[in-house]
């Protein structure tokens, strides 16, 4: 049985979902889960291991009933998914692997904040500008302002080896081959343990670049970005 964290008080729902931050909706099928659900609650219990995952009922989304899982690393959410793979997603998920047709990155319908979301106003011509006198190439097309979403390409200014160059990316580095459902990688946004192998690779200056940001999100609940 999963760990239940419903009917928490707000202080204890606090506590929870510091202690719980990568959420997993998955919708209900119309039969309901059956013996998958056993294997599920086997899975995670032997793989992941009790105190280290929660649910709750999701509530209804656009497609119906939801639940919610809750893990204490990306990378947890991301083993689960892949054993299960005929798990269906729903919107509220917040993991970098699930990108909604209808929300950018997963928003639940209640969201009006998000992690990573950040504000691009500073025109291509001043990108251009940032650095006079170095040979810049402009391989970033039309650069549109407004927000920028996790999956979404923006605008950076990166070395290609012999000049600057300004192109568009998206977010993140690569996802650990682990966590990959698929051959497409959607790439990591939050990254915690920098000591990592597999993320220490990229942390040299060959793989840095300049992302040009007018404001960047970091919700505080109940409070203000």
């Amino acid at each position: 049985m999963f760990l239940s964290i419903t009917r928490r008080s707000t202080p204890q729902a606090k506590i929870d979902d510091a202690a719980f931050p990568v959420r997993v909706m998955i919708c209900v099928p119309p039969l309901g889960f059956g013996r998958v659900s056993d294997a599920v609650y086997h899975w995670l219990d032997t793989r992941i291991g009790r105190g280290n995952y929660a649910w709750h009922g999701g509530g209804r989304g656009g497609i119906g009933d939801r639940v919610a899982l809750y893990f204490r690393e990306p990378e947890a959410a991301g083993a689960c998914l892949s054993a299960f793979p005929d798990l269906q997603l729903a919107d509220g998920t917040c993991l970098s692997s699930y990108t909604s047709p209808h929300l950018p990155f997963g928003r639940s319908e209640e969201d009006e904040t998000i992690c990573n979301l950040y504000n691009q106003t500073t025109t291509q011509e001043a990108m251009r500008q940032l650095f006079k006198g170095l040979e810049m190439t402009d391989r970033a097309g039309n650069v549109a302002p407004g927000r920028i979403y996790p999956d979404q390409p923006a605008p950076i200014i990166r070395h290609d080896g012999e000049a600057l160059e300004l192109v568009k990316a998206c977010w993140g580095l690569p996802s650990p081959p682990s966590v990959l459902k698929t051959a497409r990688d959607p790439g990591v946004t939050n990254i915690r343990n920098l000591a990592s192998p597999h993320w220490r690779r990229w942390l040299g200056p060959a793989h840095r670049c300049l992302v040009p940001v007018t404001a960047f999100a970091e919700p505080i609940k109940g409070g203000n970005q």
